[in-house]
């Protein structure tokens, strides 16, 4: 008996936790360049190997020309957007806008602004989807400038999954990558990983026990901002597929208690600026919803491309790009696209 999809996508991401981890630590030690494009393409690459054929359909494709960097980063790109599709066997789901940012051997994300204009673009663009960082964590972390005090800071910061791990950040490679809610974003330039109340190893996404425990201690129908009508269906507190998974998890590092009591983080009162707003405004925005219909950009991006067979008797998949997907990525500011679909079983 094959063990469930979800299961299987979680293995796969602590895999791929663990290898970047280590491969950006290298990155590092050896002086050479390793920016968020490359590891994300790489980690796309491995994911779609891995499940080729088997319990996970992966499509992604990564528009031609690339952004303007900073001089943080070397001026190599960085910080673009890309959107990524979890969906079931009949592409219901729920779709993520994901900017990705790595720790710099300084301990810090050196190309992440709370003050500046990417993370006001990744909100304003999100149209339907759920805005998130990710970001892309070095195992050396006794290389940390005043590794010590900041050692201190985590010991005294209240974590949100200690019932997990007892190995925290940053003593597993389990934490090589993670995600956080926008709301979890100081307004502060170059943050450290200890100036970041609400931060979740990426597996969690999908982790089945995760997800069930949340539905346990927090059912989405007591929730505020809660508009998903099935999610008052008792039915829906024990999430199944992947999209359900996703949601759960997520609607979780949106609405969990710990955003009030983030005294040390500043909120502006600028209106103009939303994800400067008091956390509510955010909860009532997003749609959680696990059952939506698929964006646009899917059927463009499935439509000019094709798997290959396991005994490598046909061609290669096809090249995605076409003028129309191009055009879309364009206009909608996005730097790559990805879907992750289950693939249809009998229940279905």
């Amino acid at each position: 008996m094959s063990a469930p999809k979800c299961l299987q996508l979680c293995h796969s991401l602590c895999n791929q936790a663990e290898w970047t981890a280590r491969t950006l630590s290298k990155a590092y030690r050896l002086k050479m360049a390793y920016n968020e494009e490359t590891i994300t393409e790489n980690v796309l690459l491995a994911l779609a190997d891995r499940h080729f054929g088997s319990d996970l359909v992966i499509r992604a494709y990564t528009k031609p020309e690339e952004g303007t960097g900073t001089s943080a980063t070397g001026n190599l790109p960085t910080g673009a957007d890309w959107s990524f599709w979890f969906a079931d066997g009949n592409n219901r789901g729920i779709e993520l806008r994901i900017q990705a940012k790595r720790l710099f051997d300084t301990g810090k994300y050196e190309s992440l602004n709370g003050n500046g204009t990417q993370i006001q673009k990744l909100h304003n663009n999100k149209g339907n989807a759920i805005p998130l960082y990710v970001f892309y964590n070095n195992s050396d972390f006794y290389n940390y400038p005043n590794f010590r005090k900041n050692l201190n800071l985590y010991l005294k910061k209240k974590s949100l999954v200690n019932w997990r791990y007892p190995l925290p950040f940053p003593f597993s490679d389990l934490w090589g990558c993670t995600y956080a809610p926008l709301t979890s974003i100081p307004k502060k330039n170059k943050p450290t990983y200890f100036d970041i109340p609400v931060m979740l190893p990426w597996h969690t996404l999908v982790c089945d026990c995760f997800s069930s425990q949340l539905s346990v201690n927090n059912p989405g129908n007591n929730n505020p901002g809660n508009n998903n009508p099935g999610n008052n269906n008792p039915e829906n507190n024990n999430p199944k597929n992947l999209p359900q998974r996703i949601a759960a998890s997520v609607k979780y590092a949106y609405s969990t208690d710990a955003f009030s009591e983030m005294k040390s983080i500043e909120f502006p009162q600028s209106k103009e600026q939303k994800q400067d707003l008091p956390f509510n405004t955010w909860d009532e925005e997003l749609n959680f919803n696990a059952d939506g219909e698929a964006p646009a950009w899917v059927e463009l991006l499935e439509k000019n491309t094709k798997e290959t067979s396991t005994d490598g008797t046909e061609d290669g998949a096809e090249d995605p790009s076409t003028p129309v997907l191009d055009n879309y990525l364009k206009d909608n500011d996005l730097r790559g696209v990805v879907f992750i679909r289950e693939r249809p079983t009998p229940e279905d």
